[in-house]
């Protein structure tokens, strides 16, 4: 009930300030002439170029954003929808790791998406996987774990032989691998005796039916042996997305409720986790996107931002410590007079905090924005 609450709160305080006056702190630049839709984007480890994935038959950008110039353009040769691809920056920089953007599906079913992974030095696809639940590269790039019909997979990223592979029983959309490779984090729909561990529901036995078929839980598993080594006493919506914080500290957790996700201003949530001890923090975090959200952590953790969809896509910055939005891009009223100039509109506002800084490079149809936030 608690963090239900502070939910409340977080989407009553969003709507306040979406009210208010719009930061016009930004530099938009045009990536490309034509009517592209930029899908997402990430920062290289370096912090020196950003790959931008698009859709349909648009390559994969790299872009050099201090000179403001495109580096390379890689052809991926698969097909993709116009609502394009997420991408993310292995550890080390030498791969990305796509995965397909779609609208609809529904969260009481495992989520099933084509990903692939690019060789960067070799600028080709490495692997592909055709509608699974979710990949991710170890840090030290030598290990890809994947979910796929509920089977846990880890195979050499060089090659893909299998090392190991185990059914998860009641396993749902997503894994996460600690920053050192010793762990795996799984979401899955909870077994009777996990529920027995949750404070907020333990004792009420009308809660314990409805979780059991419309709620999901999070555990730890040994990267090694696959077994499991313990639950994170707390109960989630459907899971769509589990990462870790850059600094391995912290595990987001993006979950929905049990209906359509996808209905415009449909509300996901991203609750916070600590790696170390498993417990859940009192953190939380609010989108209404129609696709799964952007988010994730500046360089020092103390600000937190998220996308979202109040009209428009629009972006919110939380000051970490506060909990509280502190700056918002909204892409309202900005249409027709964009167009003028060779901007198109888009369907996501992707973005990454840029290192050491207080601006933010947002993407929005086929343009760049840079963006200064104004409360810091």
């Amino acid at each position: 009930m608690k963090s239900t609450a502070k939910i409340l709160v977080i989407l009553l305080f969003t709507l306040e300030v979406s009210a208010q006056n719009i930061n016009e702190q930004f530099e938009k630049i045009a990536l490309s002439e034509d009517r592209i839709n930029i899908s997402s984007i990430a920062l290289s480890p370096d912090g020196n170029i950003l790959a931008v994935g698009c859709g349909s038959k648009t390559p994969l950008y790299l872009y050099d954003w201090k000179k403001r110039e495109i580096t390379n353009e890689i052809q991926l040769n698969a097909k993709y929808t116009s609502l394009g691809y997420k991408v993310y920056f292995s550890a080390k920089g030498n791969y990305l790791l796509l995965q397909e953007q779609k609208i609809a599906y529904n969260p009481s079913k495992p989520r099933k998406v084509p990903y692939a992974i690019v060789d960067l030095n070799n600028e080709e696809v490495i692997h592909q996987f055709p509608n699974i639940e979710d990949v991710k590269i170890s840090s030290d790039e030598k290990y890809v774990f994947s979910l796929e019909n509920g089977v846990l997979f880890k195979r050499e990223l060089n090659g893909g032989r299998v090392i190991k592979s185990k059914a998860v029983k009641y396993a749902g959309n997503a894994l996460a691998i600690s920053k050192d490779g010793s762990k795996i984090i799984l979401s899955h729909k909870p077994h009777k005796q996990d529920l027995s561990n949750v404070p907020s529901i333990r004792n009420d036995k009308k809660a314990i039916k409805p979780a059991l078929k419309f709620r999901e839980m999070v555990s730890v598993f040994d990267s090694e042996s696959f077994e499991k080594i313990e639950t994170v006493p707390e109960i989630y919506d459907i899971v769509n997305q589990l990462h870790y914080s850059p600094d391995g500290n912290k595990i987001l957790v993006y979950s929905v409720p049990h209906h359509k996700v996808n209905d415009v201003g449909h509300q996901g949530y991203v609750n916070v986790i600590d790696a170390n001890s498993l417990k859940p923090k009192r953190e939380a975090y609010l989108s209404r996107s129609t696709f799964q959200p952007d988010f994730e952590y500046n360089q020092t953790g103390s600000m937190f931002g998220i996308s979202s969809v109040e009209t428009f896509p629009t972006l919110n910055i939380y000051n970490v410590e506060q909990g509280n939005i502190i700056d918002m891009f909204d892409t309202k009223n900005r249409i027709g007079k964009s167009r003028k100039k060779g901007f198109y509109p888009g369907t996501n506002s992707g973005f990454v905090f840029l290192p050491l800084s207080e601006e933010i490079i947002m993407a929005y149809g086929n343009s760049l924005i840079y963006w200064k936030l104004e409360n810091k």
